[in-house]
């Protein structure tokens, strides 16, 4: 019994190493400062194990696996969801990799007395993520660095680089800037709402997940947000949309039970669900004190969760917010606030305008281009080997994507794509595609990839198309077949199926499909 305790313990410190790394990662835990103390509890364990004279070298590879086993699924899972059968070779053979590179430098002496041994740990696990972002099969969501990307504390830039990397921060002090309206009145001027004065008040009816130092710095780095979070605030005050009765969220407590409720909501129906942002585009939540989104809400149906919270906002218990920063030369201007999906009407029909496989050559881009009521949405991969997104885009902003289920369930639905493939087989034709444009040696997949270009785009030349340039990779390869594959079918299907598939797709993009619920949309 002692033993098995003992071994036990030794599995824990594995599990405990695998969840720290985890929590570390942006969109799972956040908490990136525990990257620097993920691997203490493994490595006192293997620091342990081998301090013996007969160390088990199984048990040792066993615990190391089990690390990264918990760490892949946790922060990948989402992988599960477009495909079990590759979710679960992901989990494997990423977690089988980490594990080897590991143990190898536990066999070259890492943990025993070397001078270099601070310096071949760090080489090996640095040689592998090299080349896991430079092979075909490469793998850059789970790189290290990665933990960085969103935390400002390490100079990462949020959600999305440079000024809309300061989008968390910006939405926080919305929150912070009503506060200190509602306290002080509306009739103060801007130059009254200093640091100091909105920082007094935010404490009380605020709730977000931006620390007030870091908002302090945006407003001194950044001061188009404090103004633009005043000339918003001040106009949600004026029509009656937030009042002394609220407390403001961003991102935290009842903005996720609310987002909870919608999952429960779409699993009820026995059906896959949008995105939260998707079903309310909402950035922060004003919603009255003592208020039971459980008891308001209800979420036995989407239906009936987007009718309770229409009745939830007309009674301002519930009022979720959509935020447009001003930009710096509209700061004179007037804020507008257009509420959506309120009163329920049916869904606008779009229209399919044409499509552009490539604007200068095939290859001289990763994308293709849809358009739809006269609006161009880019069709591509956003990172290597990624399912394919159409993204609306803006003259001073992007006006939002629909990810490939979607766009996959569009097609099935409008188009009759019934062998639309996954994004897992798509990235294993893609590979075998750019090896074989690199080698000259054509097989049966480029053919039937240049058939399909040929139907949809007959502006493509064959030579360009196999005029394969060098530097690109395999990933740019899945982008491109991805997006031809489904524009293939879009070509094929009669007007009114390629309307009906427009509509579907740009109004989820839009977050303006039948499924989507009450905001308000703050805006100049």
């Amino acid at each position: 019994m002692i033993i098995f305790v003992t071994e036990m313990k030794f599995f824990l410190f594995s599990i405990l190493s695998g969840l720290l790394l985890a929590l570390s990662w942006p969109n799972i835990g956040g908490l990136s400062y525990l990257i620097f103390v993920a691997f203490v509890p493994l490595f006192y364990f293997i620091s342990k194990e081998i301090r013996q004279n007969n160390f088990s070298r199984l048990k040792v590879f066993s615990c190391i696996f089990l690390t990264f086993f918990v760490f892949n699924f946790l922060t990948t899972y989402w992988i599960y969801y477009a495909t079990v059968f590759g979710a679960i070779c992901a989990f494997v053979i990423n977690s089988l990799l980490m594990t080897i590179v590991l143990y190898l430098s536990v066999l070259m002496g890492c943990f025993r007395k070397n001078k270099f041994r601070a310096l071949i740990f760090i080489s090996c696990w640095i040689s592998m993520e090299y080349l896991h972002l430079n092979w075909d099969l490469s793998w850059p969501w789970l790189t290290l660095g990665n933990v960085f990307a969103k935390s400002t504390y390490f100079g990462g830039k949020g959600k999305g680089g440079g000024e809309s990397g300061k989008t968390s921060e910006g939405e926080s002090l919305q929150c912070v800037m009503l506060a200190a309206l509602l306290k002080n009145g509306i009739n103060k001027s801007y130059e009254f709402y200093t640091q100091k004065s909105i920082m007094e008040d935010a404490y009380s009816n605020v709730d977000v997940d931006t620390k007030f130092d870091l908002l302090l710095k945006l407003t001194d780095d950044h001061p188009q947000w404090h103004r633009s979070g005043f000339m918003i605030g001040k106009k949600l005050i004026q029509q009656g949309y937030v009042n002394k009765d609220h407390i403001l969220y961003r991102g935290k407590s009842k903005m996720k039970e609310i987002y909870k409720l919608k999952a429960d909501a779409y699993k009820a129906e026995g059906r896959p669900g949008l995105s939260n942002d998707k079903w309310n585009p909402g950035d922060i939540y004003a919603i009255k004190k003592n208020v039971d989104v459980s008891k308001v809400l209800q979420s036995h149906s989407v239906a009936s969760l987007n009718l309770s919270l229409s009745k939830a906002f007309r009674n301002r218990d519930i009022v979720p917010i959509s935020l447009k920063l001003v930009p710096e030369f509209k700061l004179d201007g007037k804020i507008k606030l257009d509420v959506y999906n309120l009163d329920r009407l049916p869904e606008k029909q779009r229209k399919f305008n044409k499509l552009v496989l490539a604007k200068k050559t095939f290859w001289s881009s990763k994308s293709a281009t849809v358009f739809i009521d006269g609006q161009e949405l880019d069709f591509r991969s956003f990172s290597d080997f990624n399912a394919v997104n159409m993204e609306i885009g803006g003259k001073t902003a992007r006006g939002g994507k629909v990810g490939y289920d979607q766009i996959r369930f569009a097609a099935k639905e409008f188009l009759r794509a019934r062998n639309l493939p996954d994004n897992q087989k798509l990235a294993i034709d893609a590979r075998k595609i750019h090896t074989q444009l690199s080698t000259g040696k054509i097989g049966a997949e480029t053919k039937n990839f240049w058939s399909a270009v040929q139907r949809t785009d007959k502006s493509i030349k064959e030579e360009d198309f196999y005029n394969y340039p060098k530097t690109r990779k395999a990933a740019d390869v899945h982008s491109k077949l991805a997006t031809t594959i489904v524009c293939d079918f879009i070509m094929k299907a009669n007007n009114s199926a390629r309307n009906n598939f427009a509509t579907n797709v740009f109004n989820i993009a839009a977050s303006q499909t039948e499924d989507s619920s009450v905001y308000i949309k703050a805006y100049v």
